[in-house]
């Protein structure tokens, strides 16, 4: 670089000091000292004016202010090559060759500042040269709707989903009341509920949500307000644009804590009303694991607990009070022993109902067993006298 230099200042005026200037600013590229590149670039392109070398040397500084951070003094720069156009040697009016690489970092630009339309502008223009530019242009251009799996609001307070959304201009949002247990059990999932057949079924609530156009190419959420007073499940699902969303509200006071004892495949399940945190005996509870064969279920005791052993997988729970109240937990950790360590024992395996009464009934057992052996006691003494006063 030395010698580049060196050359420069001495021989400014050589045919080939361009050349020389390009090689010089390409090298401190190389070691990525990217602010002597760009100083090196403007002051060349002030020196050397042939648009061939002055665009290749202020490229080289745009490239350069980019990788530094400074997208500004980039943008002023690649606007210009990017649209700009001169004439050749031949009279041919040309573009900069290095026009599509300009589009392409203002494309990026644009994108890493959110500002999504310039930047699918600019990526629009080079979609054809760069893989990355189509495939970030059809993820820009993507039409989506999202509702989350499960929202849970309490009786008498507002109900509210959040439905993210983008290149989407509206969307109908239909509710179904739902049985839980039932629609879960049948499922498996709640991730396959838009393909459930509701043929013939009204909806509870049915309205449209227009979205404002800025949204375009970028995901946003909209808060959108249900008028649901009743206690109960109800199946959400968003519709716009040939897009489908589905989720769950859930309009309860029952809430549940879940302790997972991920080795153990363990879960201690506590159901109790979020009003009085009073606990909650007698709720239905059904437990699920992504990778178990069978299905826990049972009902909580006096305490609101319940204890589901056997899990294996990731664990989803419903707990039911009656015909409309629920609660809901997905677990996030896989449950189940390793293959290189054993099961734990169960340190509390939960009674049934007839687990408490095993003391009475086996009481009960030794009473009539103790009864049998008094009565063989009497019929055998009985025996041997009537044996003696016949000898007699």
């Amino acid at each position: 670089m030395q010698r580049l230099q060196r050359f420069l200042s001495m021989h400014p005026k050589d045919p080939l000091a361009p050349e020389a200037g390009l090689n010089l600013v390409n090298a401190y590229l190389g070691i990525e000292d990217y602010e002597r590149t760009s100083a090196i670039g403007r002051e060349l392109a002030a020196v050397y004016t042939d648009r061939k070398y002055a665009d290749a040397f202020l490229y080289a500084a745009a490239v350069a202010d980019w990788y530094r951070g400074r997208d500004d003094e980039a943008q002023k720069i690649l606007w210009p090559i990017s649209s700009s156009t001169w004439k050749d040697e031949a009279g041919v009016e040309r573009h900069s060759p290095n026009r599509d690489l300009a589009f392409y970092i203002l494309a990026q630009i644009h994108h890493a500042r959110k500002e999504f339309a310039d930047a699918a502008r600019f990526y629009s223009a080079v979609e054809t040269v760069f893989a990355d530019a189509h495939d970030t242009l059809l993820a820009l251009r993507e039409r989506s709707i999202a509702l989350p799996e499960v929202t849970t609001a309490r009786p008498g307070a507002k109900v509210e989903v959040a439905l993210s959304h983008r290149n989407v201009a509206r969307a109908e949002v239909l509710v179904y009341p739902v049985d839980l247990m039932t629609l879960y059990l049948r499922e498996k999932t709640l991730a396959n509920v838009a393909g459930i057949e509701l043929a013939g079924i009204s909806p509870t609530l049915r309205r449209t949500v227009e979205f404002q156009q800025d949204a375009q190419l970028r995901m946003r959420e909209e808060r959108v307000e249900l008028a649901l007073a009743d206690p109960g499940a109800y199946l959400v699902i968003a519709r716009g644009d040939e897009q489908h969303a589905t989720g769950l509200v859930l309009v309860s006071d029952l809430e549940m804590e879940v302790r997972e004892d991920a080795d153990a495949g363990r879960l201690r399940i506590q159901v109790q009303r979020h009003s009085d945190a009073r606990f909650v005996r007698g709720a239905d509870v059904k437990v699920v694991g992504s990778s178990s064969r069978s299905i826990v279920a049972g009902k909580t005791d006096p305490r609101g607990s319940f204890q589901a052993d056997g899990v294996a997988g990731t664990s989803t729970v419903i707990a039911r009070l009656g015909e409309r109240e629920y609660a809901f937990f997905r677990g996030q950790n896989a449950l189940g022993p390793r293959d290189d360590k054993p099961r734990a024992p169960s340190s509390g395996q939960q009674l049934d109902a007839q687990s408490y009464f095993k003391n009475v009934g086996d009481q009960n057992v030794f009473s009539q067993n103790e009864r049998a052996n008094r009565l063989q006691e009497e019929i055998q003494r009985d025996r041997k006298g009537v044996q003696v006063r016949q000898v007699k």
